[in-house]
């Protein structure tokens, strides 16, 4: 857990349509030890508004960066620029 360990960056990724429960609990951790939160969702289908619209609301508040992309092939990019 992330309690475990002295972190200054956590980078949340998930998909556009699953269950992204636990960026709560991630998010409340990160922020009560002051962490930064970079947050990247995967939408591959852009007719998925309403998705997109709920996974938004469900990582947004979190994150101090977030970026939605196509395709997962962009996550090795995106870590590299975070500094991950």
């Amino acid at each position: 857990m992330i309690m475990d360990y002295h972190l200054d960056l956590v980078v949340m990724i998930g998909h556009v349509g699953e269950n992204l429960a636990q960026v709560i609990p991630i998010g409340e951790t990160c922020l009560s030890r002051q962490v930064k939160i970079s947050g990247v969702l995967i939408h591959k289908n852009a007719s998925q508004v309403a998705a997109l619209s709920s996974a938004l609301r469900s990582i947004r508040p979190w994150t101090q960066t977030l970026a939605v992309v196509s395709e997962a092939d962009y996550l090795p990019g995106l870590l590299h620029a975070l500094g991950a």
